[in-house]
């Protein structure tokens, strides 16, 4: 969202509710009305300043509104119907000096916080513009009401109320379809208030499928999704073991969790980005899960368990898809933090309460936890080897970070080692790379210092201790006598060059020393070529942006010239003739 804008959400909960014969804004959906719902997620799609138009009852509404930090609006005219709620909203929010504002009945409860940001989002690129969202061509809400039409909303008088305002701005007026039944869902009756209800309980968490989808979309690589799934299997097989015994877990609760639990691992604190995104398409519980799932530790003793305690055993009990102990589990982020005793004593702390937890459940199903699991890798594993051994994966590493780079230098062939972030990030590599369970004995990389010194890094986190072969045909693209320079002062000193270059990517070249992207695509994947068709395993390189990208263009048959636009961190074909992925990881995160 356009964080110039300044939206207001408006929320009318001053009719009489005659129709349902109960108060609709305090009623309960779940564990919350409908009120807390609408709320929650206007301020999580970035609407920081909501009213609630406020009637018949106001006095039982107030103490509340007030506690959730939004304004009351009271309409005296309530009496009159809705639009005079409308006209009292679009009054308080215009002069509050909000530039549009999105206005949804208290009955429509299950708004989304994507459907809210992609109505933001459409009116950033079209301001000044009715927005309504619509559901298989259905219109729906919130609609989305320009500042610039509340005057004409505030002089209008009439029967048609809205509809009289909007029916003139026909041209003003974009239809946005989305994939959201729930914009639609009222509760104006009692029987659509069970419908709405079953509604709920129905897509309360999302399933497999759905689950499936939102991991393509979030461009999961596979090797987090094998754990994913090996996680959900175990946290499933687990919650039936349990049921079984007459407990009464939500196996598609744990089920979807399990699923999405690493769904963003690639991000900067993935657990909370992956809390968001659940939390987006609406579903809270799994959010709430896959926020907690890094540092969720149940206290001591253990008196009671949920859901969350089961799917956050079962990712402490897979290294990847693999299953192992505590200690194994935890041992790699032992070493990490070889040095911090109190972090040490907490990762002790976390393993002696998962090992607590584990006692509690074997206690009620009557069997060892890992004998019910390896049951069932048994049954999972016959084709497995196979299935790895056909296997056969690129690997595209970009070095770490140099002093140079961040003082926005043309790097090119410049020679120049790590700073100390550049080394962190290649431990953090090195660290993600133990999961890709890598079969090779080498790490092809670029002759030049921050190329080796990464590659150095991450050989020592491999098990296989891969020897280093350094290549100058890996080297990053040669800028010739700009090599080294500030970007600054070769736009400043060489201003047609630069923008000549720029317009130009692609055939340009600075002077006779330097290279252009086509040759150094032709230099990089001849050499490239020649170690993939001699490889028999996987084959990891070290390298430089230029470098990948040219790499990842010839392997995808895509052009040179939207190698920018290919995005990092998603698995690729690695070619048309071969059984392979094509693994991308430009940087890591801490």
């Amino acid at each position: 969202m356009n964080q110039e804008r300044k939206p207001a959400g408006l929320i009318l909960a001053a009719g009489f509710s005659s129709r349902m014969k109960d108060f609709k804004p305090l009623m309960k959906i779940g564990r919350h009305n409908p009120l807390e719902i609408l709320i929650r997620h206007f301020k999580k799609a970035g609407v920081d300043d909501i009213f609630v138009v406020t009637g018949f009852q106001a006095e039982l509404l107030s103490d509340f509104l007030r506690d959730e930090g939004v304004r009351a609006v009271y309409n005296e005219k309530f009496e009159e119907g809705m639009f005079s709620s409308i006209q009292a909203g679009v009054r308080a929010a215009y002069e509050n000096g909000n530039d549009c504002f999105l206005m949804t009945p208290v009955d429509v409860p299950l708004i989304q916080p994507y459907i809210i940001k992609a109505l933001l989002n459409r009116y950033d690129k079209a301001p000044g513009r009715f927005i309504v969202p619509c559901y298989e061509g259905k219109k729906g809400h919130p609609l989305l009401i320009p500042a610039a039409f509340a005057p004409e909303v505030l002089e209008c008088f009439g029967e048609n109320g809205m509809k009289s305002v909007t029916s003139r701005h026909e041209k003003e007026m974009i239809y946005l379809e989305t994939n959201c039944e729930s914009i639609m869902l009222d509760m104006d009756t009692q029987e659509a208030y069970a419908n709405l209800i079953e509604y709920y309980d129905r897509n309360k968490y999302p399933t497999e499928a759905q689950c499936r989808k939102i991991l393509e979309r979030m461009g999961t690589p596979e090797h987090v999704i094998r754990h994913c799934d090996a996680v959900t299997r175990t946290a499933v097989r687990i919650g039936e073991a349990l049921n079984e015994k007459g407990c009464g877990f939500s196996i598609p609760l744990i089920r979807a969790a399990g699923l999405l639990h690493d769904a963003l691992r690639v991000r900067k604190k993935h657990w909370q980005a992956g809390a968001e995104m659940a939390f987006d398409y609406g579903y809270p519980e799994v959010a709430d899960i896959i926020y907690d799932h890094m540092n969720y530790m149940h206290p001591i003793p253990v008196l009671d368990i949920t859901e969350k305690d089961i799917v956050c055993l079962a990712d402490k009990l897979r290294q990847e898809d693999k299953l192992v102990t505590l200690e194994e589990r935890l041992a790699p982020v032992k070493k990490r933090w070889a040095d911090n005793p109190e972090a040490i004593q907490i990762i002790e702390d976390k393993i002696e309460a998962a090992r607590e937890v584990m006692k509690f459940i074997e206690n009620i199903i009557g069997v060892r936890i890992y004998d019910l699991l390896a049951k069932d890798d048994e049954q999972q594993g016959g084709s497995a080897g196979e299935e790895k051994a056909k296997r056969r994966r690129l690997i595209l590493v970009r070095h770490g970070e140099t002093q140079r780079h961040e003082e926005r230098v043309f790097m090119g062939q410049y020679d120049v080692p790590l700073d100390a972030e550049g080394k962190e990030q290649c431990t953090i590599v090195g660290l993600e790379l133990q999961h890709f369970d890598i079969d090779t004995d080498k790490i092809y990389t670029s002759d030049l210092m921050r190329a080796v010194e990464s590659s150095e890094i991450i050989a020592g986190f491999l098990p296989s201790r891969p020897e280093v072969v350094a290549l100058p045909e890996l080297r990053e693209m040669s800028l010739g006598s700009w090599d080294g320079k500030f970007i600054r002062e070769i736009r400043e000193t060489y201003p047609e060059e630069y923008a000549a270059r720029g317009e130009n990517l692609l055939t340009y070249k600075i002077d006779d020393e330097a290279e252009n992207f086509v040759q150094l695509q032709e230099r990089v994947m001849k050499k490239v070529n020649e170690i993939i068709r001699s490889a028999e395993g996987d084959v990891l390189i070290v390298a430089h942006s230029g470098v990948n990208r040219v790499i990842m263009c010839s392997l995808m048959e895509k052009e040179l010239k939207g190698s920018s636009k290919i995005q990092l961190l998603k698995k690729y074909p690695m070619g048309r003739d071969q059984a392979s992925w094509l693994y991308i990881m430009r940087k890591a995160e801490k």
